[in-house]
Order: C-alpha cells, then structure tokens, then sequence
C-alpha cells in the first residue's frame, strides 16, 4: 500500500492505505492516534511521498473520535 500522512500542527500520523477490491468500494479503518492542541485545527490528508503514476486512495470522509 501507498503511504499517507495526517497533519495536525506539528504532529503527524503515517500509515498505509489498503486496497478494497475497487474504486467504488469503501471501508472503515482505524489507523491511529494524532494529539490536536486546544482550540480550532486545520488537518491535512495527503500522500507520505511523491506520487507518480497512480492516485493514493479514494477518500470519502475522515472521522475524529476522542480517546478515552
């Protein structure tokens, strides 16, 4: 799988995404925790190294839920 990152600020999430079997097919995953300060944040998606022939993935939503 492709390398991605999430950014938050100074902190990052890197992980890989994984195939589904096809374009029009999505699933849920868990892939980690990233530490967001107080206060309002801009979160960026996108590839963890360049990209040169093919997309990373098809992104239909990110969800955010706080850990316990």
């Amino acid at each position: 799988g492709k390398t991605y990152m999430l950014q938050a600020g100074t902190n990052e999430l890197r992980n890989k995404a994984t195939g589904t079997g096809g374009w029009d097919h999505y699933k849920q995953d868990k892939v980690g925790e990233i530490v967001l300060s107080a206060g309002a944040q801009r979160l960026t998606f996108r590839a963890g190294v360049k990209l040169y022939a093919s997309p990373l993935l098809d992104l239909k939503s990110i969800k955010l839920v706080p850990v316990e």
